[in-house]
C-alpha cells in the first residue's frame, strides 16, 4: 500500500490527512472515496483548506480529542459547511507507565473507553453525517482505532485495515516530528523515557493495530459484538456499511 496522491486531498497544514476510502470489502463492494477522511487536528486549517473541504462536501468534523487538547488547539472550522462534533474518546484517563507500548495503550482504550469509541461510530452512521473527517491530535491513535472499527464494520479485510493504520508513519512528516521534538525538549524524565514518548507520538507499527483487533476478537467475540454491547446495534452498523460503501464498478 502506497501513499499515492489520490489518497490525500489537496489541503495543506493538516497533519496526516488522508482518505480512508477506496478499499474493497469482502462482500464485493468498495469504500467510497472522499467519504471517510482521517487526519490530525484542524487547528492550522486555512481558507484554502476550508474551501477544499467544502468542495468535497464535508458534513462532519468528528473531534476525538479530550477537552484540554481541543481548548489548547481549537479546530479552525469557521467557514466550513460542516457540523463540528466533540467526541472525546477519553479525558486524560490513560496509563501513566512511561514504558507503556502502543499496543497496551490501544488495548486499554478498547477495554476502558468503549463508550467513546462506540459513540464515534454512531455519529458516523447517523443520516447525513458523511462525508466526515475523523481526527485527534496526530490522527493515528484514537483516530486509528475509530477508523479501524469503521472499516471493519464496512467489511474491509483485516490486512488492509492494518496497512491503512500503518500509513501514518509516512504521512506524519518532518514538520510534525519537529514539533513533537520541541515539545519534548523540556522533558523532565530521563533520555530513555523521552525516547519512548517520542516513539508513542510518531510511530504506527502495523503489529500494534493487528494485536489490538485480535484482542477485540478474543475478548469480545468480534468487532461487531464489541460495538453492539456498547449500544451500536446491528441496524446502526448496517446503516454505516450502506452509506460508507458502494457497489464495485468494473
Amino acid at each position: 500500500m502506497t501513499t499515492d496522491d489520490a489518497r490525500r486531498p489537496g489541503i495543506d497544514h493538516v497533519d496526516n490527512l488522508r482518505d480512508a476510502g477506496g478499499y474493497p470489502t469482502e462482500d464485493g463492494r468498495t469504500v467510497r472515496l472522499r467519504t471517510l477522511l482521517r487526519s490530525g487536528d484542524l487547528s492550522r486549517l486555512d481558507d484554502a483548506g476550508r474551501a477544499e473541504f467544502n468542495r468535497i462536501g464535508l458534513r462532519t468534523v468528528l473531534d476525538l480529542r479530550d477537552r484540554d487538547e481541543a481548548k489548547t488547539a481549537p479546530d479552525a472550522v469557521d467557514g466550513l459547511d460542516a457540523v463540528y462534533v466533540a467526541n472525546p474518546v477519553f479525558d486524560g484517563d490513560l496509563p501513566t507507565d512511561p514504558a507503556t507500548t502502543l499496543a497496551a495503550l490501544y488495548r486499554y482504550t478498547v477495554d476502558h473507553h468503549r463508550d467513546g469509541l462506540a459513540s464515534a461510530i454512531r455519529f458516523l452512521a447517523a443520516p447525513g453525517a458523511l462525508p466526515a473527517d475523523v481526527h485527534c491530535t496526530a490522527g493515528k491513535d484514537r483516530t486509528g482505532l475509530v477508523i479501524a472499527l469503521a472499516l471493519t464494520v464496512a467489511g474491509v479485510d483485516r490486512d488492509r485495515i492494518v496497512a491503512d493504520y500503518a500509513l501514518s508513519h509516512h504521512y506524519l512528516g518532518d514538520e510534525f516530528r519537529a514539533r513533537v521534538q520541541r515539545q519534548l525538549a523540556g522533558w523532565a524524565g530521563d533520555a530513555s523515557s523521552a525516547a519512548v514518548a517520542m516513539d508513542l507520538a510518531i510511530d504506527s507499527p502495523a503489529q500494534a493495530m493487528r494485536d489490538t483487533l485480535e484482542h477485540v476478537d478474543h475478548t469480545y467475540g468480534s468487532v461487531a459484538a464489541y460495538l453492539e454491547a456498547a449500544g451500536v446495534t446491528a441496524a446502526v452498523q448496517q446503516a454505516l456499511r450502506d452509506t460508507l460503501t458502494a457497489p464495485t464498478t468494473t
